[in-house]
């Protein structure tokens, strides 16, 4: 069987991409070779549907189950169904879902909003549907399955052979061994067609009550939310709910989506201005009347994102983080409201945002996320550090509720938050094979031995606060954008020469509103050094999201050409010294697989220019790095930014007349660099004005330009 190392395969969410050494058995005898023991943990791999990080093992192997597609038999007088773990539902759907004579017939218990996700997947993350009230979730209609484990052998698992394996692998991520096969227990429904009616409600309140009187006729429900809605409106949205027709025949959906979403924009399609209008068509569409009802296909009720392929392409290349969480009934209308007070107050609104119910019915699965509650489910476009902001506060209120979030669709949960909401971790961490792991595992310090962050002991709810590191963070344009990102809660990493003044700068920021802060003392012009600089930078709190390179030195021309000590000094400060730190930073963000680096370099280097051609030959080869540093890069959900700022007012500039139109204020640029890390763009002029200035500059013949002032 060949292995192959692949980069290309990330979350569905797209902020995640790893590199993978990638298997893919045509039998369940070869997958079930193919996760012995070896140095590189192991983890299987299906349709790649999860969100968040746990179906991706970088820099380890991946099985790829989807060639073990064959079904195996199917009883048609008890429904029970046994199948390589690698067949879809969609399969399932239009192979045995098939409408019989009189418009009934055998139907999937449980499915998740998508048909394109794996048996084995499906038992992985123990999915769960719009008829949770009614049937619980996937795994409880799992009969029995095969198990590959590392030792070489394959369990058999059932409720009632190998209990607590079976319970374990249900909803345990893959983490226990590589699922081969697996039988589970369709139901009949006497008709496959399906009654859907869609009410609009005014509040929170609306929904809750139409949740209660629907679950006990309607067995799928679920409510849109316009997550943007405040005041009196705070929880307004479209509640559906549907249920089979009796005597009426329904085609299954295609197995394929029918169109295809072609590209990947550079920027999300989903942003403030068309959010808040889509949201305000949607509620519209159902008239004045507030209500609709229908009859025809299930594919619609069930399955409304599959009609496009790759629609996950629409956020632009920065990707989305999802964030799905589940509160206790008894606080779900509070929990619920305050997380969509935090949500519309962000103004990152998505418009996918669902609510619904999960009913008292327990799954045997171990981890099974969902327990008697309101869950809430949406998309964020990923703005980087501001929207890892948002998702922190509302795992706070979500932890502070008694509730937990997705593992399968998560991608920024803290340890100590998994840890502390799933009471049963105790009871499953012995049943992980030790040769399987996942970045999920790994992030949240259940896989011993490959957890590259601090353990859950050591970490609290707050340190999934965003972290920002600025190295130079005594320059002026750093202390403004220290500030900004203290006044959001980040937690800071200062590294610079001047201790005593760091330590100031730190008292000012931790009164502002900064979670936590480190100083670290660091002398930039010691190149052998910056390696380790980089190193306790990320060490500090286990990650970086935000690195700002904001030091450099206006040399003095003249005497620069005076002296070759001081050139060469120059020149080492402006560009050998942050080209090694960025080597470092560039490794650690590759691997971590999302966060923004931003570089202050200078509009100098555009164009040599007689007046700084020394200070400018340095900047300017740093911006020819940072441009291969993109390229490096792209594809992995981490942003360079390169800022050209023009004539700022710094200590740096002091001896310079610093007044007049083209002059600007330290907080100024720090606001434009802020705006542009979380906008994920490529290069800044600040002020604007200043690439007009610069492309002019550019442009001018060398026979003009050799005769300015410039």
């Amino acid at each position: 069987m060949n292995r192959v190392w692949r980069d290309d395969l990330g979350s569905w969410g797209r902020v995640l991409r790893a590199r993978h050494l990638v298997s893919a058995p045509g039998g369940m005898e070869e997958a079930g070779a193919s996760v012995g023991r070896e140095a590189l943990p192991v983890l299987g791999y299906g349709c790649g549907r999860s969100y968040g990080d746990s179906p991706l093992n970088p820099d380890g192997r991946l099985v790829d189950m989807r060639r073990l597609n064959r079904f195996i038999a199917f009883d048609r007088v008890t429904g029970v169904l046994t199948c390589e773990a690698g067949v879809t539902l969609a399969e399932i759907l239009a192979v045995v879902c098939r409408p019989e004579g009189d418009g009934g017939g055998w139907f999937l218990p449980v499915s998740p909003g998508s048909r394109f996700v794996t048996v084995g997947g499906a038992i992985a993350n123990d999915v769960h549907g719009k008829n949770h009230h009614r049937f619980s979730t996937f795994g409880a209609h799992v009969v029995a399955f095969d198990l590959a484990r590392s030792d070489g052998g394959v369990v058999a698992c059932s409720a009632l052979e190998n209990g607590e394996l079976f319970a374990a692998t249900i909803g345990g991520m893959g983490l226990t061994g590589l699922i081969l096969r697996a039988s589970l227990r369709l139901r009949r429904v006497a008709g496959l067609a399906m009654e859907a009616e869609d009410v609009r409600f005014d509040d929170l309140a609306g929904f809750f009550a139409l949740a209660g009187e629907s679950e006990v006729d309607w067995e799928y429900t679920a409510a849109w939310i316009d997550c943007l809605a405040t005041g009196a409106q705070l929880g307004r949205g479209i509640f559906s709910r549907a249920r089979h027709v009796a005597g009426r025949s329904a085609v299954p959906p295609s197995r394929a989506p029918r169109l295809n979403w072609p590209l990947t924009l550079p920027v999300s399609l989903a942003n403030s201005v068309s959010v808040r209008a889509f949201n305000a068509l949607y509620l519209r569409r159902l008239g004045r009347g507030g209500r609709a009802r229908r009859i025809g296909g299930y594919d619609g009720v069930l399955y409304p994102l599959d009609a496009i392929g790759n629609w996950n392409r629409v956020y632009g290349r920065a990707g989305f983080f999802q964030f799905q969480c589940v509160v206790p009934p008894d606080v779900a209308p509070a929990a619920i409201a305050e997380m969509l007070r935090l949500i519309a107050a962000s103004g990152q609104g998505s418009m996918l945002s669902v609510l619904k119910t999960f009913g008292d019915l327990p799954s045997p699965g171990m981890l099974s996320f969902p327990m008697p509650g309101a869950t809430l489910a949406l998309d964020f476009p990923n703005k980087g550090a501001s929207t890892r902001g948002l998702l922190a506060a509302l795992e706070r209120v979500t932890l502070d509720a008694g509730g937990r979030l997705y593992p399968a669709k998560d991608g920024v949960m803290t340890a100590a938050g998994f840890h502390d909401s799933n009471p049963a971790l105790q009871r499953f961490l012995p049943h992980v094979d030790p040769a399987f792991s996942s970045a999920f595992a790994r992030r949240v310090a259940i896989v011993p031995g490959f957890s590259t962050g601090p353990s859950s002991m050591d970490v609290d709810v707050a340190s999934s606060s965003p972290v920002v590191a600025i190295f130079g963070a005594g320059s002026d344009i750093a202390a403004a954008l220290a500030r900004r990102y203290g006044e959001r809660g980040c937690r800071l990493v200062l590294i610079g020469r001047n201790a005593e003044a760091l330590a100031a700068q730190a008292a000012d920021l931790s009164v502002r509103g900064a979670v936590e802060i480190d100083v670290q003392h660091a002398d930039f012009g010691e190149t052998r050094e910056l390696a380790g600089v980089a190193d306790r930078a990320w060490e500090r709190f286990g990650r970086l999201d935000v690195a700002i390179v904001a030091y450099g030195t206006l040399p003095d021309q003249s005497a620069a050409e005076a002296d070759g000590t001081l050139a060469e000094q120059a020149l080492a400060i402006n560009f050998t010294s942050p080209v090694l730190l960025l080597n470092a930073l560039a490794r650690r963000f590759q691997a971590q697989g999302q966060g923004a680096i931003a570089v202050i370099s200078s509009v100098a280097g555009d164009r040599g220019r007689k007046s700084n051609h020394l200070y400018g030959a340095a900047k300017g080869g740093l911006q020819r790095y940072l441009q291969g540093l993109r390229h490096r890069l792209h594809g992995s959900g981490v942003s360079v930014l390169d800022v050209r700022p023009g004539f700022v007012s710094t200590k740096m500039t002091a001896h310079l007349n610093g007044k007049g139109p083209l002059w600007a204020t330290p907080a100024k640029v720090a606001a434009d660099i802020d705006a542009a890390v979380q906008r994920r763009r490529a290069v800044l002029y600040t002020p604007w004005f200043w690439a007009g200035v610069m492309a002019v500059v550019r442009l001018l013949p060398r026979f003009v330009f050799h005769r300015s002032n410039l």
